[in-house]
């Protein structure tokens, strides 16, 4: 996988189930941050368009608004509803309500909406209002003096969508599984179940966080504060990826050997393997380095400090 990205180009980060992932986003397009259910979902915008949040059902629910335009908050029983408004206006209450008539507030108190349950989308005189059903659960969508709101529900679950006054809320579910998609206070999150782990998406506070799930481990993506970070899974073998403070990182797995390929402070590291075997590839403060290796053997390619060289292996007459 691309791991870095270079001249704005988007780079992929990681793979779940064999898919590429794209992690970051560049030069303002969108960016693929993770797959559920074999679907790629879009996790950030940028440049006001909006972004595909999720998937339920296999169905792409637009999560967010931007621009002052509606956008589609969830799925019921495949069609998309819209859930938000804008300018005052009331908006449909069902996929199929508003083609012929707007669904008001007032609608629903004295009305069902055909075989479904009214809808109330807009919130009057400072209460809160029912925005949706789904399951035959009626599901708060806004709230009022600092309460949170139960926002959607997926599987018969309550979701709470939103934060209020500091505390975490519950964004989605995945697998049956309860997620806490933000917080506040420097304290983690869970972010995304994976395989029906549950995963640190962030932090704040100089800990580490845990990132993504790939075969059931956990990987820790991101640090602060000059802790290593484990960064990815190949073959089961977690590897680390950065440093800050002069401790050398693990960088990749070749044959399931885990390689260091960058240091700070003079230290030797290990860059390659060839044939499973280890190579010290540069060094900082007069002391040799193994360069290369021939036919498993290990040559000191050069030196700082006025010492003599070996360059080549007499075994095989190699000179370089």
């Amino acid at each position: 996988m691309v791991r870095d990205h270079i001249d704005g180009k988007a780079v992929i980060k990681d793979r779940i189930g064999g898919k590429a992932v794209i992690k970051d986003r560049i030069g303002g397009k969108a960016v693929i941050r993770g797959y559920i259910g074999g679907k790629a979902v879009i996790r950030d915008h940028i440049g006001g368009k909006a972004m595909v949040r999720d998937h339920i059902d296999g169905k792409a629910v637009i999560k967010d608004r931007i621009g002052g335009k509606a956008v589609i908050k969830d799925r019921i029983g495949g069609k998309a509803m819209i859930k938000d408004h804008i300018g005052g206006k009331a908006m449909r209450s069902y996929w199929w309500q508003g083609y012929g008539q707007r669904s008001y507030w007032w609608q629903g108190y004295g009305q069902r909406s055909y075989c479904c349950k009214a809808v109330i989308k807009d919130r009057i005189g400072g209460k809160a209002v029912i925005r949706g059903y789904i399951g035959g659960k009626a599901v708060i969508r806004d709230h009022i003096g600092g309460k949170a709101m139960v926002r959607d529900h997926i599987d018969g679950k309550a979701v709470i969508k939103d934060r209020i006054g500091g505390k975490a809320v519950i964004k989605d579910r995945i697998g049956g599984k309860a997620m806490i998609k933000d917080h506040i206070g420097g304290k983690a999150m869970v972010r995304d179940h994976i395989c029906g782990k549950a995963m640190v998406r962030y932090h704040i506070g100089d800990k580490a966080m845990v990132r993504d799930h790939i075969c059931g481990k956990a990987m820790i993506k991101d640090h602060i504060g000059g802790k290593a970070m484990i960064k990815n899974h190949i073959g089961g073998k977690a590897m680390i990826k950065d440093h800050i403070g002069g401790k050398a990182i693990i960088r990749d797995h070749v044959g399931g050997k885990a390689m260091i390929k960058d240091h700070v402070g003079g230290k030797a590291m290990i860059r390659d393997h060839v044939g499973g075997k280890a190579m010290i590839r540069d060094h900082i403060g007069g002391k040799a380095m193994i360069r290369d290796h021939i036919g498993g053997k290990g040559m000191i390619r050069d030196h700082i400090g006025g010492k003599a060289m070996i360059r080549y292996h007499i075994i095989f007459y190699i000179i370089k």
